[in-house]
This record gives structure tokens, sequence and C-alpha cells, in this order.
């Protein structure tokens, strides 16, 4: 039997990116034993991954036939190099950390596309010898919690939050879109990971009257997209989650790049027509990508997307 590892330690809505290459790992490789490494909140999509055998502590990555560093960074490196002498990871100009790609024993030079679905999909095919097919697959099983059926079922959520600021949809482009799906008979649920995201959710129910969601763990946030309507969202973990459980959605990218971050179809993406998109940076002064946001755009499509489910 072999033994794979998988290494994506972090970032929840890469480890959803990842979830593809290991379907495709599992379906060509189906007598191996696949382990996955990773940390923090994580574990939690891992819980529901159909066809994973060990969830691994980085701490105490054991010993494998052979690593898939999905990361790309130092500490994700020094982890595959540790657990297995036959080390796949991406070259200097694709790792993150380039430096990295030095504890790798083979090392994938050259993408078929743009996305990082499908990066990670050419590291698998690196790895398999033989290409992974598209669609993507992501094998979930998601677990149902009836008590959040009245706030979310059939609902608009509208997420408050991301891992940069810079990448949320501004508060008060969030309240327009409260007031818009509201004037049209739409209830919007406000979503939310922080404290500081909760604050903002209840300034925008106190002017529009939304609906703020309740404390959520990562698998009640995959259910409450589960049975949501669609989910508008910046760049950021439940946009990714509506993805993988084929969910309609909508992508508001302002540093980053759709090309490469983007929802999956039937889903669609809105970003700005302006000269420094996408800059990629944590950080900006001015954030004219999100100031200058077609509210009504967002909702015209928003409508567009569900009538084509209705029509489905």
């Amino acid at each position: 039997m072999t033994r794979i590892l998988i290494v994506r330690l972090s970032a929840l809505g890469d480890i959803i990116h990842t979830i593809p290459a290991f379907a495709c790992i599992r379906k060509y490789r189906k007598d191996a034993l696949i382990g996955w490494a990773v940390s923090g909140k994580g574990k939690e999509i891992l819980e529901m991954l159909v066809g994973l055998d060990k969830i691994v502590s980085p701490k105490a990555p054991g010993k494998w036939d052979v690593s898939l560093d999905f990361q790309g960074l130092i500490k994700s490196g020094i982890i595959s190099f540790i657990s297995s002498k036959k080390r796949y990871g991406f070259s200097s100009k694709l790792a993150r950390e380039p430096i990295a790609s030095l504890f790798y024993t083979d090392r994938l030079d050259r993408l078929s596309g743009k996305h990082v679905i499908e990066k990670n999909l050419d590291l698998a095919a690196l790895f398999l010898n033989r290409k992974c097919g598209n669609p993507p697959e992501f094998p979930l099983k998601v677990p149902s919690f009836p008590s959040l059926d009245p706030i979310f079922r059939d609902k608009i959520i509208l997420n408050t939050g991301a891992s940069w600021v810079n990448k949320r949809i501004p508060p008060e482009k969030l309240t327009e879109l409260c007031w818009e799906f509201k004037n049209q008979g739409r209830e919007a649920v406000l979503l939310w990971g922080s404290t500081e995201e909760l604050e903002i959710a209840r300034s925008i129910a106190h002017i529009c009257g939304g609906t703020i969601a309740p404390p959520l763990s990562i698998k009640e946030v995959f259910y409450a997209i589960k049975i949501s309507s669609i989910i508008i969202s910046g760049d950021s973990f439940p946009l990714h989650a509506a993805s993988a459980l084929g969910k309609i959605s909508i992508g508001v990218f302002g540093p980053t790049d759709p090309e490469r971050n983007g929802p999956l179809p039937p889903s669609a993406a809105i970003s700005p027509e302006i000269h420094c998109h996408p800059c990629w940076k944590r950080k900006c002064k001015d954030p004219v990508c999100m100031k200058e946001l077609d509210v009504k755009k967002i909702v015209k499509t928003a409508f567009t997307l569900l009538s084509q489910k209705i029509e489905a």
C-alpha cells in the first residue's frame, strides 16, 4: 500500500482549491493510504472529505512514501522533506516562496491554466503521470444543521468578511445591496466570521433590516451556503465553499484576480476596469477598486443567475 501525504496546511479557501487534486489522486490510487497535513480550522473541512484516510498534524507528520506540497512555503516544504523521500512540489518560479522548491525531488515547472485549482491539478497530474479530468470534483459530505434552515434556506447571503480588509465588500456597498434586495422582496442574511465583521453586520442590519447570521462553525457555514439561494462575497472562504458545493455565487474582486481565484460556473465574477487591478496588495490607502463597485450590476447579475437556475 502506497502512503501518500498531501501538504496544504492553512488558508481555508486554498484548502478548498486543493480538494480537486486530492479527488484526482484518490480516483487513480484507490488502494493508497492518503493523509493530509493541515492546521487550525482547516481540519473541519477535511473531516467532511470523502475518501481521505487520515488527517495529519504538521507537528508530527509521520513517515510516508511520497508527499505533494500544494502550499509552496518553506514551512510546508520542510514538512514534506522530513516526512518522505519522494517529494512533489512547485518549481521556484511557481512556489509562493521560491526557496521551498529546494525541498522537492520532483518539481512542476509549467501550468496548463491560470486558475489555482488548475495549478493544483497539474501537480497531481505530475505525480500520477496522467491528466486529471474536468470539471473539478469536490467529494464533500456536509452534515445537516436543521436549526439553520429558517435563517438561511433560499435566502441571499451577503458576506461581510475576508482575510484581507481590502478584499471585503465595503460596508456602504453591502448596505446598498441589502436595500436593493429588500426592495425586490428578497431577504439578505449577513455572514460574518470575526468580532470586527460582526460589528459591520450589525451596522448594516440596523440600517436596512437584514438578518445577522448566528456564530457558525466551518461545517455550519458550508450547510448555510448549501441551503441558500445565492451568496455574494469578496475573495474569501465562503465564496470558494460555494464553488465546492456547486452553488451559484457572485465573487467581487478588488486586489485579487478572478482568473486565478474566481468562482466556478455557473457563478459570476465582478471586478473593476481600472489600470491597477489586480494589484495583489494586502493593504491599500485608497481601495478604489472596491469603492466604485456598481451595486445595481451586482443585483442584476444575481437575479439573472437565479432565473437561470429556475429555468434549469
